[in-house]
């Protein structure tokens, strides 16, 4: 489960989709352009359910978290 008030840069979640689905690059960040430079961790979490299969969605989710820096305000 992602942090719920965790964010992500847009731009770092494109790049990791870049790797492997340059497509989804694209729709991701037409998707998050409402949210601009820093997207919610939960929305991206979302957004990879609605865009992937379940049985992919979670695991690559899991993956971004791993490797892509998240910011959290306290």
């Amino acid at each position: 489960m992602a942090l719920s008030k965790a964010t992500f840069q847009t731009n770092q979640v494109a790049l990791f989709l870049s790797q492997r689905y340059p497509y989804a690059t694209h729709c991701f960040s037409q998707d998050m352009l409402k949210h601009g430079d820093m997207v919610p961790s939960l929305e991206v979490e979302k957004w990879f359910r609605s865009y992937f299969p379940a049985e992919s969605a979670f695991k690559l989710f899991r993956i971004l978290e791993a490797n892509v820096t998240q910011t959290v305000q306290f």
